[in-house]
């Protein structure tokens, strides 16, 4: 019992760091690419 509740711990920890890690990676590469289109939608209309 202890190494199956063990393990599962283990893999939603696993998950949760992977979905930290691409959740990251998306905002640092999609945040920019949005606010560059915004400035220059406002820079030239």
């Amino acid at each position: 019992m202890v190494l199956i509740s063990f393990a599962t711990s283990f893999s939603l920890a696993g998950l949760l760091y992977l979905y930290i890690i691409v959740g990251y990676t998306f905002l640092q590469n999609s945040v920019p690419n949005y606010l560059n289109v915004r400035v220059c939608e406002i820079i030239l209309p």
